[in-house]
């Protein structure tokens, strides 16, 4: 057997443990993957030390979800209603239009001292700020289930167990709990955010943040409506590309030095590029793989893509069990990034007949190839599939580098710059907008 196949293997096997954990009982594990097992021996005839060690990284995979599920959500589950809390915020604060979002590390509830997430709803002002400490008054409850959306399941990833909307009454009680490094990149990102606003109107400057930053806060919700309708969410998703135009910048940049030290320069603006946009699970395997890529280079091995693939998602779910269960994001990026993989050149070479000219050839074969296996996830999780996407991917991507670097250009010159930017931004949303209300832009398969 091939080291590569093994290993992909034994990563399915640690992914079907976390899941197995969450669908039957923990006596019936071994039972469940023994008969995974004898099947895949009875068709491929696996040598028995395969055997055990698949079901070694299946054990694995139930007992990170044991764990997680023992102890990953804090020691919360008795606290419920009015209760006073004190806590501190040491994830990014997350500011929408009407409110804003955050992610409190509980460290005392009634006079006792407790741990866990609590996710906390507030007013627009005033905006506390990361490393700040709360003393928050208000009804501490369990994530509800609204319109078939299982919001618990969605905040699990997160490490968030409870919720509370509408406090009484919030007050600053400390400052300068958090890491220094991450006040100055979430410091870093709100000045980004602010010269974009200086810079150009909405939606215009909430599209640039959402494909510089990854950000989506900002863009109206009837702009956000013609990018599901179009298939066009993916380009303000922080993504592989957008790392690999940092190791591309960075090699450039730092071409007189050591190939060692460009790796290592490289390694360092990958993380603190991924903590600037949020570090979604996308972002993180993006990361992960580029990673794994650059030490390739650095120990000078050939890299293999979908090894790199199937070691990223090893890596992030065994940090956090729940990223496969519940993060659409990651399960929609490893499926398109696997289509890419497998399908992009065969695509390539069948679409000859199309231009190289715009790259139109390339956008339709990427495109083609990630939705082959994204498809069937995009139709259950959202119960509609765009028609106009390939269409739509192929008037858009192209512009998309080019806006990216202008805008990012613009941030330094100023509207000099910005108004190629901007020009280019309002193409793509004119783009959007045409294709989105056509009245066979999607499919829905759910009334």
């Amino acid at each position: 057997m091939k080291k590569v196949s093994f290993l992909n293997l034994a990563v399915i096997a640690f992914l079907l443990g976390i899941l197995g954990f969450v669908l039957f009982e923990a006596g019936s594990l071994v039972e469940f993957f023994l008969l995974v097992v004898c099947g895949i021996c009875f068709i491929l005839r696996f040598e028995w030390r395969f055997v055990l060690l698949l079901l070694f990284f299946f054990l694995l995979g139930g007992g990170r979800m044991w764990f997680d599920a023992t102890y990953g959500a804090g020691n919360l589950e008795d606290f419920y209603e009015d209760v006073v809390m004190e806590a501190c915020i040491l994830d990014e604060v997350d500011v929408r239009r009407d409110k804003v979002k955050y992610s409190l590390s509980v460290r005392e509830v009634d006079g006792q001292e407790v741990w866990g997430k609590v996710l906390l709803n507030y007013k627009r002002y005033p905006v506390y700020k990361y490393g700040d400490c709360l003393r928050v008054e208000g009804a501490l409850k369990d994530p509800e289930v609204f319109d078939g959306f299982d919001y618990g399941k969605y905040l699990r990833r997160y490490g968030v167990s409870k919720v509370i909307g509408n406090p009484r009454f919030v007050e600053k009680i400390g400052q300068g709990e958090g890491w220094i490094f991450f006040e100055w990149i979430f410091k870093f990102k709100g000045v980004v955010e602010g010269r974009l606003n200086d810079l150009y109107k909405e939606p215009h400057s909430s599209f640039l943040a959402g494909l510089l930053l990854g950000s989506r806060k900002g863009i109206p919700d009837h702009l956000m409506e013609d990018f599901n309708r179009t298939g066009l969410t993916h380009i303000i998703a922080i993504s592989g590309y957008n790392i690999s135009l940092i190791i591309v910048i960075v090699g450039s940049l730092f071409s007189g030095l050591s190939r060692r030290w460009r790796v290592f320069a490289s390694l360092i603006f990958i993380f603190v590029f991924t903590v600037l946009v949020g570090a979604s699970a996308a972002v993180v395997r993006a990361a992960v793989m580029g990673g794994i890529s650059l030490g390739a280079l650095y120990f000078g091995r050939q890299y293999d893509v979908m090894r790199g693939l199937f070691v990223a998602a090893f890596l992030m779910n065994f940090w956090n069990p729940n990223i496969v269960l519940y993060d659409v994001g990651f399960q929609l990026s490893f499926l398109a990034t696997m289509g890419i993989i497998k399908y992009a050149d065969v695509l390539m070479g069948r679409l000859r007949f199309l231009p190289e000219l715009f790259c139109v050839r390339e956008s339709l074969a990427v495109t083609f190839a990630a939705q082959i296996y994204v498809l069937p996830l995009i139709v259950w999780q959202f119960g509609r599939v765009s028609i106009v996407s390939p269409l739509a991917n192929l008037f858009v991507l192209p512009l998309i580098p080019w806006a990216m670097l202008t805008g990012f250009l613009s941030l330094v010159f100023g509207k000099s710059v910005g108004i190629v930017a901007y020009l280019l931004l309002e193409m793509m949303i004119c783009v959007v907008k045409i294709f989105a209300g056509l009245s066979f832009a999607s499919l829905n398969f759910i009334n």
